[in-house]
């Protein structure tokens, strides 16, 4: 066993982009602790024979316009890809432009006139459920054909036990005028939304993010990871017997891990998702960044087309590559696979099956965290008692919450401010 000993002020448990943001705006004496190999956590690019995946589509988009300088000036140095969304909703064969509830005018007549009538006549707010959240705002019929169905198909979890917090703030804001309107006039509000404007790095996939941050790396110690935390001590020991001490620890570990090292009790409740790269050697799907899929019959909830967001993604103009999303199943794992790649082929996304270079699947444990009622009572308390030990939460992990990468970095540089005054 190996009894090193280290001392840090700040001591930041992973390195991904919540963990590698925090250090960056310390400035200040800081250790990462990190399990992998390499940084970057889930906001990592890896390649294959000239072909580059992330874990899903990492795209980012801002509300804050400090982030977004700082991000596209200061880190990127103005070298990204900036898109406008395209993507749809893929329903009863048809592909409907989204946001789904803007563009009613796709569907069938019938389909329509359903659709405003139960908007009109839609119930009252039952509960803080994000089931009953959407029939409130949207009616039985759009949440029915497309809401209800697409979000259980992500978070695998009854959507009466949900708080509405989990999502409503990447739903676009719901205007039952501009939904009738769209009724009846296509394409006229596609670029509502969080995501209607997107942004890429320019160049190497979305780890030229993390890359840019320019931190020290002599003081991220990879392959290495906590077994214990001695609270009253401000000890944390490592897997090879290193002990650290520190004043304050950052943690952007998955909080049930963090909390399992602490050997506290809880009832956190996420989401497993199995992610698809899929590499071919044809050029298909052309434009369309990605699509949704709420009907139960098919596997996978979304496809995201890696060569509409960046040409580089692939060895040249003649190849194409996807991600395809679907809730991570209990057992059979290459049938469910197989059922996936069929429905591709019936889909015509993929012409044959002798056109798939190589299919790449990356496991997600902790890849959506669920509000249910009882993380909304417990979670503010969670948050509270840690911190009186000097331990504070950032990302959308280690903090709990369902974030993307703008709020992560924001998020880390408010803590890092709030710490310092402490």
């Amino acid at each position: 066993m190996n009894n090193k000993f280290l001392k840090t002020n700040y001591l930041i448990l992973g390195a991904g982009l919540s963990g590698i943001a925090a250090a960056f705006f310390l400035n200040d004496d800081f250790l990462i602790i990190e399990k992998q190999d390499k940084i970057g956590g889930l906001c990592q690019t890896n390649s294959y024979n000239g072909f580059l995946y992330d874990f899903t589509g990492h795209l980012l988009h801002f509300k804050n316009n400090d982030i977004k300088d700082f991000v596209l000036n200061k880190l990127l140095k103005n070298n990204y890809i900036e898109q406008k969304r395209n993507s749809f909703v893929y329903l009863k064969n048809k592909y409907i432009p989204f946001p789904y509830q803007y563009n009613l005018s796709y569907l069938d007549n019938s389909q329509i006139t359903n659709s405003i009538l139960s908007l009109l006549i839609r119930p009252k707010k039952k509960s803080d459920s994000l089931f009953d959240f959407f029939l409130a705002n949207y009616g039985q019929k759009i949440s029915s054909d497309f809401f209800i169905p697409y979000n259980y198909k992500i978070l695998n979890f009854n959507l009466k036990k949900l708080h509405y917090s989990q999502l409503y703030k990447f739903i676009p804001d719901y205007e039952e005028e501009k939904i009738i309107i769209g009724a009846f006039i296509r394409d006229k509000f596609n670029d509502i939304g969080y995501n209607s404007i997107f942004y890429y790095p320019a160049k190497n996939g979305i780890i030229e993010l993390i890359n840019s941050f320019n931190i020290n790396k002599e003081k991220i110690i990879l392959n290495k990871y906590p077994i214990n935390i001695l609270l009253n001590e401000k000890k944390v020991e490592l897997n090879d017997g290193t002990i650290i001490n520190y004043n304050k620890l950052i943690s952007t570990i998955p909080l049930p891990d963090l909390l399992e090292l602490l050997k506290i009790k809880n009832n956190l409740k996420y989401s497993s998702i199995l992610n698809l790269n899929i590499l071919l050697n044809e050029k298909k799907i052309e434009k369309i960044h990605w699509l949704y899929f709420p009907e139960k019959k098919y596997k996978f909830y979304r496809i995201g087309f890696y060569h509409n967001i960046a040409e580089y993604f692939c060895p040249d103009k003649n190849y194409s590559s996807m991600y395809v999303e679907a809730s991570l199943p209990k057992k059979e794992e290459n049938k469910f696979i197989k059922k996936i790649i069929d429905q591709l082929l019936e889909l015509q996304f993929i012409s044959s099956k002798r056109n798939i270079i190589k299919i790449i699947p990356q496991k997600i444990k902790y890849a959506f965290v669920l509000f249910d009622f009882y993380t909304i009572k417990k979670i503010k308390k969670i948050r509270s008692e840690l911190a009186k030990n000097e331990i504070y939460l950032s990302g959308r992990y280690g903090n709990w919450e369902y974030s993307s990468m703008e709020e992560n970095i924001l998020n880390a540089k408010e803590l890092i401010k709030k710490i310092k005054c402490v």
